[in-house]
């Protein structure tokens, strides 16, 4: 099955780098993403079938959509991002969208949510939010994030701070819905604790104003994005994964592979991803977060593999299958054949 994934994101980050696996682990994938997006040096560098596709400007998403489609000729259209999603549907392209975010659609987008074949969900909660929205349950397919457990196995520990003291490490973008605003009022009731971000995004400033006003600036420490996240998971003392909106939390997973301490929120489909393996505690509570995290540093270290890659290709290719048959089915039905 010739497969054509469409992403106009032009970062690198779960979405990306789980639609990486998929292509690289799914015969007949062809990925299309924005000029200069990371997503394409890495398929181009690891052998995978990808090309540069302009997602913005008037009709030239749409029109450029159509004729890319005409070229490839695939048997299946798969969006991988919102803005792919809508340009695909206004292009009247069929298409089978990638659902990562749990928060619901919104009222004036029902023609978009309509139009699909179907929707692969990366969680429960993710298609539980699809189908509230009028979305039909033969519609949603759950395939979790797949973990190479390889790296986070192997990885040798690296403290990125001086001191000896215990440490908190988050990963992840540094927007609003991740909660570290959270994480750092947490981090105010934890005399001697320190507090790692790694990763990038528009609320780095308000982060460092943050802590300077609760008076923990000099125990905050920003490294922006780091090539070797395994080995800080593997070296800090409570991994924290503090997101009031998840569709998942694939960090959550790696994190687990790594055999770190991990203290969650409960926020959309991150229960799914730690189980009992970590510690639960409310989404914007930085008491039960401060508390969460002195539970989890008193837990033993538990290496855990959720879902792997070959078991998330394998389903992705299963729900393809099952959306692309049943749309063949509706079209002979039409026709009356």
């Amino acid at each position: 099955m010739r497969v054509l994934h469409l992403d106009a994101e032009v970062g690198w980050r779960g979405g990306q780098q789980q639609l990486f696996h998929l292509a690289m682990g799914l015969a007949g994938s062809v990925v299309a993403a924005p000029l200069g997006a990371p997503l394409l040096a890495q398929l181009s560098a690891a052998g995978g079938e990808c090309l540069a596709h302009p997602f913005a400007g008037p009709l030239g998403g749409v029109l450029a959509l159509r004729r890319l489609v005409a070229r490839v000729e695939p048997d299946l259209v798969a969006t991988h991002s919102s803005r792919a999603h809508g340009v695909c549907a206004a292009a009247g392209v069929p298409q089978v969208v990638h659902r990562r975010v749990d928060f619901p659609p919104r009222w004036t987008s029902g023609w978009k949510y309509a139009q699909p074949l179907g929707y692969v969900a990366v969680s429960r909660a993710v298609a539980r939010v699809l189908t509230d929205a009028g979305v039909p349950d033969a519609r949603v397919a759950v395939v979790p994030d797949g973990v190479d457990p390889l790296p986070w196995r192997s990885a040798v520990p690296r403290r990125p701070i001086s001191g000896s003291g215990p440490w908190i490490l988050a990963a992840g973008a540094l927007v609003p819905h991740k909660g570290h605003l959270h994480l750092i009022d947490a981090l105010a009731r934890l005399p001697g604790w320190s507090l790692v971000l790694a990763g990038e995004g528009p609320l780095a400033p308000a982060l460092r104003a943050q802590a300077v006003r609760n008076g923990v600036g000099e125990r905050v420490h920003l490294l922006g994005w780091v090539p070797d996240l395994p080995a800080l998971v593997a070296a800090c003392d409570v991994f924290a994964h503090p997101s009031v909106e998840e569709g998942l939390g694939q960090v959550v997973l790696e994190a687990l592979a790594a055999g770190a301490r991990v203290c969650a929120t409960r926020a959309g489909g991150v229960p799914e991803a730690l189980g009992a393996d970590g510690v639960l505690v409310p989404p914007a509570d930085p008491a039960a977060l401060a508390a969460g995290v002195l539970a989890a540093a008193r837990r033993p270290r538990v290496t855990a593999v959720r879902w792997g890659v070959d078991e998330m290709v394998t389903a992705t290719r299963a729900a393809y299958r099952r959306f692309r048959t049943g749309s063949d089915a509706s079209r002979s039905a039409a026709a009356g054949e």
